[in-house]
């Protein structure tokens, strides 16, 4: 993974300010972030904690990726589906920013729960959340190519997002 990838709380991307990583994939990384004090206000975007992925511009193919996804997640305005906001350049970054979610991976999640009979429950009970979450993906138009614990996000309320 790219250095430059590594920021440290208060670094500045764009009109947002890092506060600490979320999460780090193959080619990109997940920083809680908040709007800078100064940035020029922009409907729609929350003030509170959001999410800010970034990924370095010198990988084109990866670049394309990246994009794509962008514009993916902003036409797909459905439950289960993080909302995204905006997305710039910064520094030899890419990046954009989009709904923080409270919770958990789908992993992780099933592993906090001792029982194997609620275990199991939640596991169908999440599973059928994630079908009806990719069929609408899929009536849009979309295929998701990485599905897999650690990108299915829980939120508080057992919900996906």
């Amino acid at each position: 993974m790219d250095p430059s990838l590594h920021l440290k709380p208060g670094s500045r991307v764009g009109d947002y300010i890092v506060d600490h990583e979320l999460g780090r994939g193959g080619s990109a990384v997940v920083y809680s972030a908040r709007r800078a004090p100064d940035a020029p206000s922009f409907t729609g975007v929350p003030q509170g904690p959001l999410a800010l992925k970034l990924q370095h511009l010198d990988q084109p193919e990866a670049r394309k990726r990246f994009v794509r996804e962008f514009e993916t997640l902003r036409e797909l305005r459905i439950p289960g589906i993080a909302e995204v906001y905006e997305a710039g350049e910064h520094e030899r970054l890419l990046w954009f920013s989009m709904q923080q979610v409270d919770g958990t991976d789908f992993r992780e999640k099933l592993q906090g729960i001792p029982d194997i009979r609620a275990r199991v429950l939640a596991a169908a009970q999440l599973g059928a959340q994630l079908c009806q979450v990719l069929m609408a993906i899929h009536r849009h138009g979309y295929i998701h190519r990485d599905i897999k614990p650690g990108n299915v996000l829980v939120d508080t309320r057992n919900q996906l997002v």
